[in-house]
């Protein structure tokens, strides 16, 4: 988890770390500005993240619960706007569980917050940043790499130089500590994950 830390705090935008029950465990600095000025986004007493508005609030609550909650349909990633009092436009939420060690387990996973204004632009993520993010292998990696692309799983095992039955195993692997089910799934998670990580941090 240190590593996912680290790769947060170099971010010029804004991530928290919050476990299962919404409360903080890290925020980069772009985060502390947000919640500092309460603008959409704050945090309470008992330090646990909650947007400004009562139904803001409740969908983010339910957001992470729903990730705490292993009874729970799992998905790769849930999205939300909040809506700012200063009436900026609003912020768009991507909330996504990590699991610890890369792969699921019967601990709850910590939850990675990242807010992202509307008018930002992305471009792709280093494989670098998912094989951090998901503890994926280098291989596993250049197979989510391929797969975000939209190759085939022939196509993939031709340009790895590997057998179709290797990729489909990597893939296993992938979909496991992504905690997705299908490629369409894996591919809408890294594509989010994209703009997230493209803007350098703030120059001190």
């Amino acid at each position: 988890m240190r590593l996912v830390i680290d790769v947060l705090d170099r971010l010029g935008r804004a991530a928290l770390l919050v476990d299962g029950y919404g409360r903080v465990q890290h925020m980069n600095a772009a985060a502390h500005e947000i919640v500092d000025r309460s603008d959409g986004l704050s945090t309470d007493r008992g330090g646990v993240l909650s947007a400004v508005t009562p139904r803001d609030r409740a969908v983010l609550a339910a957001s992470i619960a729903g990730i705490r909650n292993p009874g729970r349909r799992s998905i790769a990633v849930d999205s939300m706007m909040v809506v700012r009092p200063s009436n900026g436009r609003h912020y768009v939420l991507h909330i996504l569980p990590i699991h610890r060690n890369g792969r699921s387990s019967a601990r709850p996973p910590i939850v990675l917050v990242t807010v992202v204004e509307p008018d930002d632009s992305g471009r792709c993520a280093s494989v670098d940043t998912w094989r951090t993010l998901y503890g994926l292998t280098p291989r596993e990696a250049a197979v989510a790499e391929q797969v975000q692309r939209g190759e085939g799983l022939q196509t993939v095992a031709d340009t790895l130089a590997v057998t179709l039955s290797t990729v489909r195993a990597h893939l296993q692997h992938v979909f496991e500590k992504t905690h997705t089910h299908r490629q369409a799934e894996l591919a809408r998670l890294l594509t989010v994950v994209e703009p997230i990580f493209d803007r350098p941090p703030p120059t001190p």
